[in-house]
């Protein structure tokens, strides 16, 4: 998860691999918008 420019997100709620639910108090305060998904498919 990335909140863009914005540095002041806390370390728990960014990066890569991140899971936090969607009622989480924390990531409510931010506020998220979905601006990407990204889909990958295994080789064959």
């Amino acid at each position: 998860m990335r909140f863009g420019k914005d540095t002041s997100a806390p370390r728990a709620l960014t990066g890569d691999g991140v899971k936090v639910a969607s009622g989480n108090a924390a990531l409510v305060k931010w506020g998220p918008v979905v601006t990407e998904i990204g889909v990958n498919f295994p080789d064959k």
